[in-house]
C-alpha cells in the first residue's frame, strides 16, 4: 500500500507575549517564567547588575527578562552563528526580518521548499535571520545542526503547522532586547566579565542529548564541562549570581560543588530524542550560588 503524501504544514503568524523566535532543542520556555522573577529580584538588588548569558540559543530566558525589567543590561552570546544572527536582526531590523520571512514563507512550505530554502544563502542580514527562523520551525524537532563546513544539514520535519512571528511579535522581541549586546564567541569571553552584582546564566550543551553532531566549534564534554565549572567558579568568587542548568550526575555534582555551586533538582523530558522511547526524563538541575541566590529559586526543586 502506497504511503500517504505527507501534507505541508500551515503556517500560523503569532503575537501576543513575546517568546523565543526559533525552535532551540534544550530550550528554556518551560522554565522562563517561572525563573524570570527570582533572577529580576537579584538584579533589583544589585541595581548596576548585568544579566549574562554566553550559551543563549534561542534566548528563552534572556528574552522574558528583557521583558520583566525593561531596561535590563547585559550580554547575550552563544558560539553558533544562528543566535548571532536572529537575535542580532530581529533587535536592529525587525520590519525587514518579517518582510523576509513573509517571501520565504510564500514560497512554501513542503518538503522541496525546505530543501531549496535549505541550500540557499540569502546576501542581507536580515534575510539571514528569517532563513534561519523558517528553517528551525521546519526542520526536524527544531534542532539546529551543521556539518564541519558549517552548513545546515537538518531533514525535514513533520507538522500539521509551524508558528512564525508576525512582524508585530518581532517588534516586541526587539524592544526586549534593547539593553542586550548580541555576541557571537566562547563562554569564557562572557563569563569573565561577571562581577559583583551581575547574572551569569548558564545552559550548555547537554553532552548525552549531541553525541556524534559535530561542526565547528562543536562542545567537547570531557574539555569543556570543567572550564565552564571553573568560570562559573570564578564568577561566584567575584560577587556574581550564578546560575548553571546540566545533567544530574556524579560528575557534574563533583564538579560545580568544588565550584561553590549548589544544586536544586528539576526533571523535564527533552524532546529531541526521534521516537517516544528515547524522549525520556533526564534528571536536569540547576548548580546555583551564592545562598541567597539559591534561596529565591529553592522553590523550583522538585522531589
Amino acid at each position: 500500500m502506497p504511503l500517504a503524501k505527507q501534507v505541508a504544514p500551515q503556517v500560523r503568524w503569532y503575537g501576543g507575549e513575546p517568546r523565543p523566535l526559533v525552535k532551540y532543542p534544550g530550550g528554556k520556555g518551560w522554565i522562563a517564567d517561572r525563573l524570570t522573577e527570582p533572577l529580576a529580584a537579584w538584579l533589583r538588588q544589585n541595581s548596576n547588575g548585568r544579566y549574562l548569558e554566553p550559551f543563549c540559543g534561542g534566548a528563552a530566558i534572556g528574552i522574558a527578562m528583557g521583558a520583566r525589567t525593561r531596561g535590563t543590561n547585559g550580554v547575550l552570546a552563544d558560539l553558533g552563528e544562528m543566535p548571532f544572527v536572529v537575535l542580532g536582526h530581529a533587535k536592529a531590523n525587525p520590519g525587514a526580518v518579517h518582510a523576509a520571512l513573509r517571501r520565504f514563507a510564500a514560497r512554501g512550505t513542503d518538503r522541496a521548499a525546505f530543501e531549496r530554502l535549505r541550500e540557499e544563502e540569502p546576501k542581507t542580514g536580515p534575510a539571514q535571520a528569517a532563513r534561519m527562523i523558517l528553517l528551525s520551525r521546519l526542520g526536524f524537532n527544531g534542532l539546529w545542526r551543521t556539518n564541519r563546513q558549517g552548513r545546515y544539514n537538518v531533514p525535514y520535519g513533520r507538522y500539521d503547522r509551524i508558528d512564525l512571528p508576525s512582524l508585530g511579535q518581532l517588534e516586541i522581541v526587539s524592544k526586549t532586547l534593547e539593553g542586550f549586546d548580541i555576541r557571537r564567541g566562547d563562554f569564557e569571553d562572557t563569563a569573565r566579565l561577571a562581577g559583583r552584582g551581575d547574572l551569569l546564566v548558564c545552559d550548555p550543551p547537554y553532552v548525552s542529548c549531541f553525541d556524534g553532531y559535530s561542526g565547528p566549534g562543536a562542545w567537547i564534554d570531557g574539555l569543556d564541562r570543567p572550564r565552564l565549572a571553573r568560570a562559573a567558579g570564578e564568577a561566584l568568587s567575584r560577587g556574581a549570581g550564578v546560575v548553571v542548568f546540566d545533567l544530574r550526575t556524579p560528575w557534574t555534582r563533583k564538579l560545580y560543588r568544588a565550584a561553590g555551586l549548589q544544586p536544586i533538582a528539576l526533571s523535564h523530558v527533552h524532546s529531541i530524542g526521534a521516537t517516544a522511547e528515547r524522549r525520556k526524563s533526564r534528571p536536569e538541575t540547576i548548580f546555583a550560588g551564592p545562598a541567597k541566590l539559591v534561596e529565591t529559586i529553592r522553590h523550583l526543586e522538585e522531589p
